[in-house]
């Protein structure tokens, strides 16, 4: 699970918009690449199953809750 959240993370950058007429600032988050799309989900689910030693349907769970 945490190395899902990981890859995750590592593919967000943050976007800093000035919110008009306040001094304070939102922190959008911005992904690098299409984390919807098959391929993306199919690259992270055999990156994770090279050093997994048990059933593929336990990656897949950590991949739908992260």
């Amino acid at each position: 699970m945490n190395r899902v959240l990981e890859e995750l993370w590592n593919s967000i950058e943050w976007e800093k918009r000035k919110i008009p007429g306040k001094k304070q600032y939102r922190l959008l988050p911005k992904y690098k690449v299409d984390i919807h799309s098959g391929k993306y989900r199919r690259r992270l689910r055999d990156s994770l199953l090279e050093d997994w030693d048990y059933a593929a349907h336990w990656v897949d769970s950590a991949i739908k809750t992260a």
